[in-house]
């Protein structure tokens, strides 16, 4: 009996101390989330993710972008400030689900409907489908945010070069062109894009090393590798790359 009183004692220390670290580790978790005038990135993603969804009827007020809620501008400005940890959390999204479902048709042909109600619109909202396309949406809303000047971009480039969207990687390596010399922090990056298994997104990323000239020298070896891949246009760039680069230091 006083055994098994002790062994039921260790038991509960034993879950005790896992219920500690579950909530050590969920506080953790929370204080070290990016956070914009107080919010955190959960926030502003969900103010984002719901404004589309309330299309039909008329919204309540807790309803981002109205009644004083934060608008569309307000959320891109959010993840902007938040810097390349909201970059991340997006990207982790964009990786749970490549294909994500469609709500079933009687779902969606209910989807006025739900809208209006409360538990309707956390079904609507707390879909796969629409944290992906929001996701995406926003991440590539951002890109075009942060594209313009190349100390707003390079500073995410490892990140948003890993997206799982083939079309972004490649629109980041087509800013990454019109900065020339000026992206060469991102040499490694932009080279390891020419191990793509999209062929655009190869082309894009030899045509960045090209335009980058001289400071690109370190990818002079992967570029020759690229000169036997099997798309022609990538084996055109990835020559003119190599020229550019080798023959501006000649």
């Amino acid at each position: 009996m006083k055994r098994a009183a002790q062994i039921a004692k260790y038991v509960m220390i034993g879950v005790a101390a896992l219920i500690g670290l579950a909530l050590a580790y969920a506080a953790i978790w929370w204080v070290s989330l990016p956070r914009y005038e107080g919010k955190t990135v959960l926030y502003w993603f969900r103010a984002w993710r719901e404004a589309p969804l309330f299309r039909f009827g008329a919204p309540p007020k807790s309803i981002p972008g109205q009644h004083g809620g934060p608008s569309q501008e307000d959320v891109e400005l959010a993840f902007v400030k938040m810097g390349p940890r909201a970059i991340d959390f997006l990207i982790a999204k964009l990786k749970l689900d490549y294909s994500p479902k469609p709500l079933p048709p009687l779902v969606r042909r209910y989807e006025r409907y739900l809208a209006r109600f409360e538990l309707g619109r956390q079904f609507l909202v707390d879909s796969a489908r629409e944290d992906w396309f929001t996701a995406d949406r926003l991440l590539s809303t951002l890109v075009r945010l942060l594209q313009a000047r190349p100390e707003t971009l390079l500073p995410v480039t490892d990140r948003v070069l890993k997206a799982p969207d083939p079309r972004l990687r490649a629109a980041v390596l087509q800013q990454l062109q019109r900065f020339g010399p000026a992206a060469a922090p991102a040499v490694t990056q932009i080279a390891e894009a020419l191990d793509d298994p999209y062929v655009y997104v190869r082309l894009e990323a030899a045509k960045a090393l090209g335009a980058v000239g001289p400071p690109a020298a370190s990818a002079l070896e992967m570029l020759k590798a690229r000169e036997q891949d099997t798309h022609e246009e990538v084996v055109q760039a990835a020559h003119a790359a190599r020229k550019a680069i080798r023959g501006v230091r000649e």
